[in-house]
């Protein structure tokens, strides 16, 4: 009896890797045109749902994991926006006293606060939010200079978000390498922990 114990639980726990592992293929196949956003939360779901259809709650840590990781995703936008899009403006043919004013506020830029969930640029509220746009550009009346500060924000908000793809791209490949070799649900968690631990060191500086 104690031997047929022992083989549902490998037999179940084999169902399970297989599904992690299909889950995982499955949203990596289909990352490259996913908002890199959408990806871990997506990711984040499924593994919820997993969770509950296989009444496996020694995932959960590795729930919690995904969620860490989604968090320092929208970190890593939030320490590279400001000095991406400073390069950008460099570019710009704003004058360059409008241009060093622009410069000062820049890093100002939050991603919880002045972009949607798609990384998608709120102008009303950043021109509210930045002095050079709502007062100096406002009184000189040269609109053309708005646009060109938000196509700036906007090249550098797809230069972070590809650097992201490629982040996630690793990542996928780490877990899928790690789930195929070793086949244990401790793995998971295990890898997770790694790719948090080398994603904080890119965000913080610091492992």
């Amino acid at each position: 009896m104690g031997n047929g114990i022992k083989k549902n639980k490998s037999e179940e726990e084999g169902f399970l890797i297989e599904k992690l592992i299909e889950t995982f293929e499955e949203i990596n196949k289909h990352s490259e045109e996913l908002h890199p956003r959408r990806v871990i939360s997506l990711l984040e779901g499924r593994l919820s749902s997993i969770i509950f259809e296989f009444r496996y709650f020694d995932l959960l840590n590795s729930l919690l994991l995904i969620g860490v990781l989604r968090s320092l995703n929208d970190r890593y936008f939030d320490g590279k926006i400001g000095s991406v899009s400073k390069d950008e403006l460099n570019n710009t043919s704003m004058p360059e006293e409008l241009k060093s004013m622009i410069m000062r506020e820049i890093p100002s830029l939050s991603l919880s606060r002045h972009f949607d969930d798609d990384c998608i640029l709120n102008f009303k509220i950043l021109k509210k939010d930045m002095t050079t746009l709502s007062g100096v550009i406002e009184v000189i009346g040269e609109k053309a200079y708005e646009r060109e500060i938000v196509i700036a924000i906007n090249r550098a908000t797809n230069k972070i978000l590809e650097e992201l793809k490629e982040i996630n791209s690793k990542f996928f490949q780490t877990i899928l390498e790690d789930l195929k070799e070793k086949r244990t649900v401790e793995v998971l968690e295990g890898s997770l922990k790694r790719c948090v631990r080398e994603m904080h060191t890119m965000v913080f500086g610091w492992p």
